[in-house]
C-alpha cells in the first residue's frame, strides 16, 4: 500500500520491523536486539512503539503503563537509555524522535500509510502455517515476504518450526527468572510448583522457554494476546508460585508476588546478512 505523498519523512533512516503474522512474529524482541546492536556501534537510536491498546494522542515518550500499552513499556524497561515514542500520526512521532537520534526503529508499521520508512525487515514466526487471514494467521501474502529487503525467521528451534528461505534466523532464549524483588533466582530456587500465566500470541513458546530453565508448570493459564488481567485470574493454589512473561508483567495489576521469565532474541544464522543489510544504510 503506497504512502500518500503528503506524508513527510524524518531526518534519519527509519527501519520498520514488521511481522508477517497477526501478532507473535517476534517484532519487539527483534527491535530490542537491533537497538542494542546499533547502540554498541555508537548509533543514537530511537524507537517508534506499536502502541496497541495505547492512547493515540498526544505524541509522547512512553513510560506510563496506564496509557502506553504493554509492548512500549516492555521496550522502555529493556532499553532504559533508548527513547520510545508513541502517538499518531506516526510521521509526527518520527520527527520528534529524529531530534535526538540518527536511526529510528519502528516496532510494527509494515504497510502503514502514516509513516515513510527507509526500509523494512519482515519477520515470520517459524511455528505458524503459511496461510493468510481469515483462513490462517498471516496478515500479508507471501509476496511481501519474498520481496522483503531482509527476511527474518524467528523461533526456528521450537516444535513444528517450518523450514523456509530466510536471510536471518533466530531463537528466544531465557536468561533468568526474576523474583518479586527483581533479583534473579538461583537454579535451586526454581524447584517446586509453578503456575504460569500469559496473555501473548504464542503461549506455547512461553512453555518452551520455561522448560529450558527447568520449570514445568502445574497449570498454564493462557489468555488472548494483550489480555487485561483481573486479580482473580492471578490467584494461585497454596504452595505454588506465579510466573509470567516480561510483556505480561508490564500490564499485570500490582500487588502480586510475580516471578518474571527474562530473556532475549539470539541470532543463530545470518549475522553476516544482517550486517550487510545495516551497512547499506551506513549502520
Amino acid at each position: 500500500m503506497a504512502v500518500p505523498a503528503s506524508v513527510p519523512t524524518a531526518d534519519c533512516p527509519i527501519l520498520v520491523i514488521g511481522g508477517l503474522p497477526l501478532g507473535g512474529a517476534g517484532r519487539t524482541p527483534a527491535t530490542i536486539f537491533l537497538a542494542r546492536l546499533l547502540r554498541s556501534r555508537g548509533r543514537r537510536v530511537a524507537i517508534l512503539g506499536h502502541g496497541y491498546r495505547a492512547q493515540r494522542s498526544p505524541i509522547r515518550r512512553a513510560g506510563d503503563r496506564r496509557t502506553d500499552g504493554d509492548e512500549a513499556i516492555e521496550l522502555s524497561r529493556a532499553l532504559p537509555d533508548v527513547p520510545v515514542w508513541l502517538g499518531r500520526p506516526r510521521w509526527q512521532a518520527a520527527q520528534q524522535a529524529a531530534r535526538h537520534a540518527d536511526v529510528i526503529l519502528s516496532d510494527g508499521g509494515l504497510g502503514a500509510r502514516d509513516l515513510r520508512a527507509s526500509t523494512s525487515i519482515v519477520l515470520h514466526d517459524a511455528t505458524q502455517a503459511l496461510s493468510v487471514f481469515p483462513v490462517g494467521r498471516l496478515r500479508f501474502p507471501l509476496t511481501v515476504w519474498d520481496a522483503a529487503p531482509l527476511r527474518w525467521l524467528h523461533r526456528v528451534d521450537e516444535p513444528g518450526a517450518l523450514t523456509m528461505a530466510a536471510d536471518v534466523e533466530s531463537v528466544w532464549r531465557p536468561a533468568a527468572v526474576l523474583g518479586p524483588d527483581g533479583a534473579p533466582l538461583p537454579a535451586r530456587a526454581l524447584l517446586g510448583s509453578w503456575v504460569a500465566v500469559s496473555g501473548i500470541a504464542r503461549p506455547g513458546s512461553f512453555e518452551h522457554a520455561l522448560a529450558q530453565v527447568g520449570i514445568t508448570p502445574v497449570e498454564h493459564r493462557a489468555f488472548p494476546d494483550h489480555h487485561r488481567f483481573r486479580r482473580a485470574e492471578l490467584q494461585t493454589p497454596p504452595g505454588c508460585r506465579l510466573v509470567t512473561t516480561a510483556k505480561d508483567a508490564a500490564r499485570l495489576p500490582p500487588g502480586h508476588d510475580l516471578h518474571v521469565l527474562e530473556g532475549g532474541l539470539h541470532v543463530v544464522r545470518g549475522e553476516a546478512a544482517l550486517s550487510a543489510f545495516l551497512a547499506t544504510w551506513g549502520l
